[in-house]
């Protein structure tokens, strides 16, 4: 009977992986989970199986003998602890929106489902593996996204697509950068992880195309980093680097090859998307047949460094063997300084060597801003520069504007193509102590032109770089003269502390799902706009309160302090670093893949209950888990339910559209009756009846 029990648990275990695997790919498809109408499928799935798993640990577990004693997860019960957090804002009804609240929660509710059936699974590398082929997936929709966008149209058919604007930045379905980012990154590391473990001295071409294979996933990974202009990502990355170096210290070889492999990444990525850059200035099409010829000549040449790198090793160890007085430590310190030396060569060189900026009317973004810091306050400044029509009609209009230290703007000058038949530009102004730099606007209105010969005081100023990626260069020059970016990120971090600090009943149980953005205009002293707090524990606090704050807070102290040194300990390190400077646990994938690190790591901290009492308390989250899945159910309906695309203020519908809108609208507030939405739309629709 035990065993037929063991057996039906194993099944159930592998049934529920899968699941799981296809619901996270089509989470990331759907925008990654960022809205609750992106959501709702997944929870609804994630609900269902946790029914079935807590209804089948009921059978499972002895309930006759009272006096024994089973071990309950800490983990287990604190990402439990963290969804009662959220509920704690309904119950008391302290919270900002009920709608927003009741979803929120559900997100972490799922939180602890995921974690639980992840730490029973019986293959847990499937989890690893789904998280690197669904970035990798969203990678190369991140192609077509900066390209022409041919997949658009089949995208729409789930209720997903692109970013609108940002069209420079990848992002692909996940559609904020930073976060596709991070799951680039974490992904990075796991397949540099892969390609160290099974690097040994076997030169077989299967070993070879293996490893040149891995070679070219870390290609699509770090280019799409550089892609996605994450800076913060970029500062990760170094730090990751370091830390990999730093643990495979005593294994040269290993060393020795991973900074091969990401100094020529570095060369070949610099290259492809300064490439990629240029055309999308130029021609949308010819991305993807870069991407495909980068691929290629990457795999070759991984091909050729995976062939030389063994047989360097071989010649080594045999004059080792040979000649015992070989001081092996000077051949790897040596390569090391020179590869070293090289990348930064490489970097100086390309910092130095621009090309002409070249706009087009005819893409999708036909304006460049650049900002220059190079500039003499409370003096006259300078600036020349010449446009190059590449038609013979082609027009365009320059914009110079001042930014101040509150980073608002102010037009000094304009400069149309009729202004100077030499399109040959000279401009003397003075600007104010309180101006932080410049800022200039090419708009090309018709045909295409180059802009050359840019100089600000006489010194020249680069627009566009010829070896490195422009965008990144100028995103990390951005930083250094304290970015739009970051003064925007304290302010929300400073409002979303007087949310806190406003009642009592906020700092302890906060004020619901979406509490930020609910709020935070009641408390902005400066006039933006933002859904987030660009912190992901700030923002629970926030939410759930110093109750919630202190739990996700624990989590992470016991997983840091308890867990090996691993590949997955850094990847957590990783994430949680990210998350507190960005809104990665908005996203419901990124939330999953928390909770699926935080099983993977395996923290065996437990407390010892009487199976009774155990008993009890999984009645309890089944019976909780079976009340929400009906939420998420009716809600599912409701957001299926079809309804007429009309404008409800037309005056010419006719009654019988409007009756039948009408009937639609009050099923699915009967179904959802927390989303405000359908009321507004209900209301807006009796009004225009009446």
């Amino acid at each position: 009977m035990e065993e037929k029990k063991r057996n039906i648990l194993d099944i159930s275990k592998n049934i529920f992986d899968i699941i799981i695997v296809v619901l996270l790919f089509l989470l990331s498809i759907k925008k990654g989970g960022f809205y609750k109408y992106d959501t709702l499928f997944f929870n609804l799935g994630i609900l269902i199986i946790g029914c079935i798993y807590f209804f089948i640990n009921i059978i499972i577990i002895n309930c006759k003998n009272t006096n024994k004693k089973v071990k309950v997860d800490i983990i287990s019960i604190l990402l439990l602890g963290l969804s009662i957090a959220y509920m704690l804002p309904i119950f008391f009804k302290n919270y900002a929106n009920l709608n927003d609240s009741i979803y929120e929660m559900i997100r972490y509710y799922c939180l602890f489902i995921i974690y639980n059936i992840v730490k029973k699974s019986n293959n847990k590398q499937i989890y690893i593996n789904s998280i690197v082929i669904i970035t990798i997936i969203q990678c190369i929709i991140g192609i077509d996204g900066i390209a022409n966008r041919y997949l658009l149209e089949f995208f729409s058919n789930f209720r997903t697509g692109y970013l609108n604007k940002d069209l420079n930045r990848m992002s692909a379905n996940i559609q904020y950068a930073n976060v596709f980012a991070i799951l680039c990154l974490i992904s990075f590391i796991i397949i540099s992880y892969k390609l160290l473990e099974k690097l040994d001295n076997n030169n077989s071409i299967k070993n070879n195309i293996n490893n040149s294979i891995h070679f070219c996933l870390i290609f699509i990974l770090l280019s799409s980093i550089i892609l996605s202009s994450s800076r913060m990502v970029m500062i990760i990355y170094v730090l990751s680097f370091i830390s990999i170096i730093i643990i495979n210290r005593k294994n040269k070889n290993k060393l020795l090859y991973f900074i091969i492999i990401n100094f020529i990444q570095i060369i070949i990525i610099s290259i492809y998307t300064t490439l990629i850059y240029k055309n999308i200035q130029i021609n949308l099409n010819n991305i993807y047949i870069i991407f495909l010829i980068s691929l290629i000549v990457d795999f070759i040449i991984g091909f050729v460094i995976n062939f030389i790198y063994y047989h360097f090793i071989s010649i080594i160890n045999l004059k080792i063997n040979i000649k015992n007085n070989y001081n092996f430590n000077k051949v790897y310190i040596s390569l090391i300084i020179f590869i070293i030396l090289a990348l930064f060569t490489y970097i100086v060189i390309g910092l130095n060597l621009s090309k002409p900026l070249y706009v087009s009317s005819n893409l999708n973004e036909n304006i460049i801003s650049r900002d220059i810091y190079d500039i003499n306050k409370n003096n006259e400044n300078s600036i020349s520069f010449v446009v190059k029509g590449q038609e013979e009609d082609s027009r365009f209009k320059i914009s110079l504007y001042s930014v101040n230290n509150d980073f608002k703007t102010e037009l000094l000058k304009e400069f149309n193509y009729y202004n100077n038949a030499s399109w040959e530009f000279n401009y003397n102004f003075f600007i104010k102590e309180n101006i932080r730099n410049i800022r200039i606007d090419i708009k090309c209105e018709k045909g295409s032109i180059y802009l050359d010969k840019f100089l600000v005081n006489n010194k020249k100023q680069i627009l566009e770089y010829a070896i490195l990626p422009s965008t990144l260069i100028y995103r990390i020059n951005d930083i250094i003269h304290n970015s739009n970016s970051q003064t925007d990120r304290i302010m929300y971090s400073k409002d979303a502390i007087k949310i806190i600090k406003k009642t009592f009943p906020n700092f302890l149980i906060g004020v619901g799902g979406e509490g930020f953005y609910n709020l935070y205009k009641t408390v902005q002293e400066i006039n933006y706009t933002s859904t987030e707090v660009h912190n992901s524990f700030l923002q629970i606090f926030v939410e759930s309160g110093i109750i919630g704050f202190m739990i996700i807070i624990s989590s992470c102290i016991i997983v840091l302090l308890k867990s090996k040194n691993n590949v997955y300990k850094l990847i957590f390190i990783v994430l949680i670093l990210h998350s507190i400077f960005d809104l990665d646990f908005s996203y419901m994938l990124v939330i999953s893949i928390f909770g699926i690190l935080l099983a993977i790591l395996d923290i065996n901290i437990n407390i010892q209950l009487k199976i009774n009492l155990y008993n009890i308390l999984i009645c309890v989250v089944f019976i909780l888990t079976f009340a929400i899945n009906i939420i998420v159910f009716k809600a599912n309906i409701a957001l299926n339910i079809p309804v007429q695309n009309v404008k409800l203020t037309d005056t010419y519908l006719d009654d019988n559209i409007k009756n039948e809108l009408i009937k639609k609208y009050e099923l699915k507030i009967k179904l959802d009756p927390y989303d405000d939405d359908y009321k507004k739309e209900y209301e807006s629709l009796l009004s225009n009846r009446i």
